[in-house]
């Protein structure tokens, strides 16, 4: 597992592949664009790093040696829910990329493309994952709202209950 220095402000990012020099020339891409990437080459440290940093988005290869990173999604999920995952792969098949989406990756990418298409994807993620930052705060302070409201409306039956009775 690799790490690079994680400036202040920097998207962190979980790159999983096998090919470590690809992963690394992915994250020398993408770290001037102030990303913070945290490489993994298998399903074991991809688990161990999401513990560590908790990322809010992960890249990930759809092959990795013996196993398969569409495989990998669920324990991602089940770690860190809402964690958004980007399917990479060389081999481009329509069956794969539907699998993966159908198992809770947000996007699918080539990972022979050029970088100026790969960042939108990222951005397209990052994006994603602030609007469910967002949609949780909202939920939490409507939830607050809520009890207090009930609350409240607790305290003026029993005091309404105390005046009648009086």
């Amino acid at each position: 597992m690799t790490e690079t220095a994680r400036p202040a402000g920097a998207r962190q990012i979980l790159i999983v592949d096998d090919d470590e020099e690809f992963a690394e020339s992915i994250a020398d891409i993408l770290a001037p664009d102030g990303y913070a990437p945290v490489i993994a080459d298998r399903p074991e440290s991809a688990l161990a790093a999401l513990k560590r940093h908790a990322p809010p988005v992960a890249l990930i290869d759809v092959r990795l040696r013996e196993a398969s990173g569409v495989d990998l999604i669920a324990p991602l999920k089940s770690e860190q829910a809402d964690l958004v995952i980007v399917m990479m792969t060389a081999h481009a098949d329509m069956q794969t990329a539907i699998g993966a989406l159908r198992k809770g990756a947000y996007d699918y990418c080539d990972k022979n493309c050029e970088p100026v298409e790969l960042k939108p994807a990222l951005d397209r993620a990052f994006g994603r994952q602030r609007l469910k930052a967002r949609n949780r705060v909202a939920n939490d302070t409507l939830y607050a709202a809520k009890d207090a409201a009930e609350a409240a409306n607790r305290a003026k039956t029993e005091f309404l209950a105390n005046v009648s009775h009086e």
